[in-house]
This record gives structure tokens, C-alpha cells and sequence, in this order.
């Protein structure tokens, strides 16, 4: 009997063996389980692959920041926007757009000082009529006696001019921030994230434009954030691993989304890290700052105006030397008549021009001092009433913009103070002399420069044109340059 049933379960195992057939359910179980794809992340995994510190992933973070980035002057100085039409940066861009606004006006003198003396020239000779000089023959920079008590605006920019596409709107010197106003719209201005609302090791980076207009990326993370609480504001700071030395004026921190953490100013004067909230209060308080008011004016006495025969004009009562560099060319106790070519009635219409006027630009005026009526003109200070830019000389009839260095850096063994060429305008005497920009003047016709009377030789050369010889020192090299009445020069 068990052997019979033995026998039984043996065929019915040897049946199943030899006509086994695959589960049909498990199999598909099973590839399904197999090839299912992992969930996609939204960002690499940057701990895993640090490949991507320099390949395509930061790359395309950072062309998608340059969106966002404006290129100040002519130096190209990067600036974030911040806001659709503003945009934040080093002081340093106030700066080269001044510089620039000062080397366009210079040409133009120096090119209406060369018209007026080529028609003076062609009516002595007689050989014909003279040409049409440009709208200012005579330099507004040095006073002047005016006949007409209502001189014409000879030095108002040409209305065929084209317009800034940046303007300055506001400086804050202690900090070393410029706020600009762009003429075109972004549609898209960064977002700004706190760098306290990130924890310590997050990947972040530095992404700015060089002057060539090549993107500079410097990837790193994020070692430390600090918020404290201080007047009812938060102050966040952070720190992050990387040392962006030799970086443009300004960088973008920003995340692996691209948010901007935060603004990096590197300039002359040191580097300095901002942390997004605080660049948005201080893009506020910039916006919001009433200006400062160098230059306080009031009404003139009804008796005064009928003594002096005026039909309009305010009272300087005080200018704030500190102000201006070297110094305010107005004066107080002067009478102003006209500012920046509109005739001045009252007290609130100069503030009203006197406030729309930016910040470095050139505000040219006509007063009465004394018995004399002078035009002249004098750059604006900053909103907070500091000196703003370099201070600079301009010779329209030499045609150098300079300012006053100590020392020469360039690495010369004797290096002598002088003056630092800003900009030499084309076809002038200076230029066919051989003068270069950015080069050193150390002396003129042979001897030294004390900055007291530096600009004596050459303001003799503006009125009467006389030869000039400079020792110019360019890079680790002394040249001598001469300079005639005609710009020729001696072999």
C-alpha cells in the first residue's frame, strides 16, 4: 500500500516535469519591476557629479544670468537689475560715466574751439567766408562778461544727441553702491532669495561679465549665514568658500535656480559681500533718499532786483565746499540767473532743476557776481552732497581730460607725481604730439610738477597757445611729447 502510493506521487512529479509551463503572472511582475525608471530630479545632484562645476550646468545658469546683468560707460562695468528699469553696481560706474560725459564734452569744446579759430583765420586771410561755428565759441568753464542780460544757452547738448541709456540716480559713498536707471525694461529682474533660508554647504556661485563681454563663473558653496536683529531690521550676512579676487566690479551670487543670494563688489577700496535683503532696502532707501542740496538758494529782495534791474534770479546764500573737488566755481552771495539753460524765476524751479539734474553731471549756469555776469558751470555731487568721481581737468584747446596722481605706480624707479591722462581727443595737439591716454605727466618744459601750480603751463597754453614740451612716463619708460600751437611737433 505505501509503495503504491509512493508510486502515485512519483508519476505525478515526473508528469508536471515534463510538461511544465512558464507563470504567467510573474514574469510580467517581475520586468516591471525591473525596468521601471527612476523619478527624475529637478537639479543634479551636484555631491555626486562634481564634474558640473565646470561643464554645462553652471554654464547655462550663468547665460541665464547675464540676462540680467547691464554693462555701465564704456568700461563695461556690470550691473544687476534688480527691478525692471533699476539697476545696482560698484560707485566705481558712476564714475566711468561721468568720465565718459566729461570726454564727450571736451570733444565737443575742443571741436568749437578749432571751427572759431579756422573762421577767425579764413576772415583775416580774406580767402572766403568763414564757416558756421559750432553753438559755443567761447569756453563756459572760465568766466566771462555778457552783454545781454539774457544770454542764450550756447553749451546745451544738441537735440540731435542721443539720450544716456543709463542714468544715475543715486550713490551711496560709504558703501561704495551707484543706482542706475536703465532707458529699456527688463522683462525679467532677478529674484532674490535669502541666504539664511539656504543651509550651510548649498552650491552657489559668482557670475559676472568681463569688459569683453566673456562671462566670468566662480563656483563654490555657501560656509556660513548669520541673521541678527538690529533697529527692527534683519541684517544677513554669509560667507561663502570661494575668493573671487580679480572679478569685475560686481557679481551675482546666485543658487542652483539661479536667485540671486547676494551682490560681491570688489573695488580699489576692498571687497564686500550683500546679502539679497539688504540689497532690496538698500535699492529702497536709494529710491527714497530726498537729495541733499550743495547749494542753498533764496529769494532776491524786492529793493535788490529794482537796483540791479532784474527781471528774474535767486540768491546763493550758502555752497558747501566739501561738496566739490577741487571747488564749487559758484559761489555764495553769487546771483543766478540761468541753470542748465533755463532762465531761474524762484527758489522752488532751481530745486526743481537743481533735483532733476543727475547726480556727476555738468550744470552749466550763468549768474550775476557783483557787477559781472559770469557763465560758467560746476558738476553735481553726489545725492548725499559728497564729491562724486575723480576730480578732473579739462583743456579743450589742448584737448586732454586730466586729474592729479601722486606718484607714479607703474613701476618706474623714480616715479614723480603728475597728471593722469584720462582721455586725448583725436586730431588735437596733444594727440598729434604723441600723447596717449593713460599716460603720466611728471613735468612740463623741464620741471617737476607741485600740484598747487600744476596746471599753470597749461592753462597758458588754453589762452595763448604757447609750445608745451611734457616728460610723459608710460609704463617703465620716460618719453618727452611736444606740443605746438598746430600740433607739430619737433623731430
Amino acid at each position: 500500500m505505501p509503495f503504491g502510493v509512493l508510486l502515485i506521487v512519483g508519476g505525478v512529479l515526473v508528469h508536471g516535469a515534463l510538461n511544465r509551463e512558464p507563470a504567467a503572472e510573474a514574469a510580467p511582475k517581475q520586468k516591471t519591476a525591473t525596468f521601471e525608471p527612476p523619478p527624475r530630479p529637478a537639479r543634479p545632484n551636484l555631491g555626486k557629479t562634481p564634474l558640473t562645476y565646470n561643464s554645462d550646468y553652471w554654464l547655462q545658469i550663468a547665460q541665464q544670468t547675464r540676462l540680467k546683468i547691464e554693462l555701465i560707460s564704456t568700461r563695461r562695468i556690470p550691473a544687476l537689475v534688480i527691478e525692471p528699469n533699476l539697476a545696482i553696481t560698484s560707485i566705481e560706474a558712476a564714475d566711468a560715466l561721468i568720465a565718459d560725459q566729461q570726454v564727450r564734452q571736451l570733444t565737443r569744446e575742443h571741436q568749437e574751439l578749432a571751427s572759431a579759430e579756422s573762421a577767425s583765420e579764413a576772415l583775416a586771410s580774406g580767402d572766403g567766408e568763414p564757416r558756421e561755428s559750432g553753438p559755443a565759441e567761447n569756453s563756459e568753464t572760465a568766466p566771462a562778461e555778457a552783454e545781454s542780460p539774457q544770454p542764450s544757452s550756447p553749451a546745451a547738448p544738441s537735440s540731435t544727441e542721443e539720450p544716456e541709456p543709463h542714468r544715475l540716480l543715486s550713490v551711496d559713498t560709504e558703501l561704495g553702491i551707484a543706482l542706475f536707471e536703465l532707458d529699456q525694461a527688463f522683462d525679467e529682474p532677478f529674484a532674490l532669495i535669502s541666504p539664511v533660508s539656504l543651509p550651510p554647504g548649498s552650491f552657489v556661485a559668482a557670475v559676472s561679465v568681463e569688459p569683453d563681454q566673456r562671462l566670468r563663473i566662480t563656483p563654490g558653496h555657501l560656509v556660513s549665514t548669520e541673521q541678527t536683529m538690529r533697529s527692527e531690521q534683519d541684517l544677513e550676512s554669509f560667507v561663502v568658500s570661494f575668493d573671487d579676487e580679480g572679478a569685475p566690479p560686481a557679481s551675482a551670487i546666485v543658487d542652483l535656480d539661479g536667485n540671486l543670494v547676494g551682490l560681491a563688489l570688489n573695488s580699489p577700496g576692498g571687497s564686500r559681500l550683500l546679502a539679497a535683503p539688504a540689497v532690496y532696502r538698500l535699492v529702497e532707501r536709494l529710491k527714497e533718499q530726498p537729495p541733499c542740496h550743495s547749494i542753498e538758494v533764496a529769494a532776491v529782495p524786492l529793493a535788490l532786483t529794482k537796483l540791479l534791474r532784474l527781471r528774474e534770479g535767486i540768491f546763493v546764500e550758502k555752497v558747501r565746499q566739501d561738496s566739490f573737488l577741487p571747488e564749487p566755481s559758484i559761489k555764495a552771495g553769487d546771483i543766478i540767473l540761468r541753470w542748465g539753460g533755463e532762465r531761474v524765476e524762484n527758489t522752488e524751479q532751481f530745486y526743481e532743476f537743481y533735483e532733476g539734474q543727475p547726480p556727476g553731471s555738468l550744470a552749466r549756469y550763468s549768474v550775476l557776481r557783483g557787477r559781472r555776469r559770469i557763465a560758467g558751470a560746476t558738476r553735481l555731487p553726489a545725492s548725499d552732497c559728497r564729491p562724486l568721481g575723480e576730480p578732473r581737468l579739462s583743456f579743450p584747446r589742448l584737448g586732454v581730460l586730466l586729474h592729479w596722481t601722486g606718484p607714479a605706480t607703474t613701476g618706474a624707479t623714480d616715479s614723480m607725481p603728475g597728471w593722469s591722462v584720462d582721455a586725448v581727443v583725436e586730431g588735437s595737439p596733444a594727440a598729434l604730439g604723441g600723447l596717449l591716454s593713460g599716460d603720466a605727466i611728471v613735468a612740463i618744459n623741464g620741471s617737476g610738477l607741485v600740484e598747487r601750480t600744476a596746471a599753470r603751463p597749461l592753462e597758458s597754453f588754453e589762452e595763448q597757445v604757447r609750445p608745451l614740451v611734457l616728460t610723459v612716463q608710460r609704463d617703465d619708460r620716460l618719453k618727452l611729447v611736444p606740443v605746438s600751437a598746430e600740433g607739430q611737433t619737433t623731430p
